[in-house]
């Protein structure tokens, strides 16, 4: 088996593996996570946003991303004298 059968099967092989590298960092770089009680509103290019609680992949140039938070917020309102009146 001589190298010039051998090396145009590596060549491949190398060019794959970085195309692949390359593929996963993209992905590792644009996907948003989103914590618990938290929603993550992506804005893209169709008429009505989508909504995700876990994560999702945001291309920074075609999507926008904004959180939005959905836990339960406790408010305390003490309104006395006039102010009582609703």
């Amino acid at each position: 088996m001589s190298v010039s059968l051998v090396l145009p099967f590596l060549v491949g092989a190398g060019i794959l593996l970085v195309v692949m590298l390359g593929i996963f960092g993209l992905f590792k770089a644009f996907y948003i996570k989103v914590d618990q009680g938290t929603a993550l509103i992506v804005n893209d290019m169709s008429s009505m946003p989508k909504v995700r609680f876990t994560g999702g992949l945001i291309i920074p140039v075609l999507y926008r991303a904004e959180y939005m938070r959905i836990s339960l917020i406790t408010l305390q309102i003490d309104r006395r004298g006039k102010e009582g009146l609703i």
